[in-house]
């Protein structure tokens, strides 16, 4: 019976995962568990990748909130995925002062979906602020999408 090399099966798989795009630290370990590959190996060889940088939880950070934003993605919604992710790197008053101009993307989300005229109806501008809401906005930048 082969001898599984553990660390050198880790490594690979950590460098093939990062090849494609940026993961985050709890995203490749429950992949490597995954792999059923022992938790005291996976956990040594990737603080291996983070201590070099290769792994970094902060740029992950960076990648997601670029690609939300460009989907049309609030930074509610921002918020719960990197949570998800284990990241309390990144606060909410950070996305709120980066690049990121969120009351106008509330805005061309909502005319893009519905058009640029405001309904009149009561229920219609509930259902699009819902929408809105959904998407991951605050009320504060859906208020001002009307």
């Amino acid at each position: 019976m082969q001898d599984i090399d553990y660390n050198q099966q880790t490594r690979h798989t950590i460098t093939r995962l990062l090849a494609r795009r940026e993961h985050s630290y709890k995203e490749l370990m429950q992949k490597l568990s995954a792999k059923e590959i022992p938790y005291a190996i996976a956990e040594s060889e990737l603080q291996k990748f983070v201590d070099k940088n290769i792994q970094s939880d902060e740029r992950f950070a960076v990648v997601l909130t670029r690609s939300a934003y460009h989907k049309g993605k609030g930074p509610q919604y921002i918020m719960q995925q990197l949570q998800m992710h284990d990241i309390q790197s990144i606060s909410f008053a950070e996305l709120d002062t980066q690049e990121y101009d969120w009351f106008a993307l509330a805005q061309q989300v909502r005319i893009k979906r519905f058009g640029q005229e405001i309904p009149d109806d009561w229920t219609l501008v509930q259902k699009q602020k819902r929408f809105l809401q959904t998407r991951g906005f605050t009320m504060a930048q859906i208020e001002a999408a009307f």
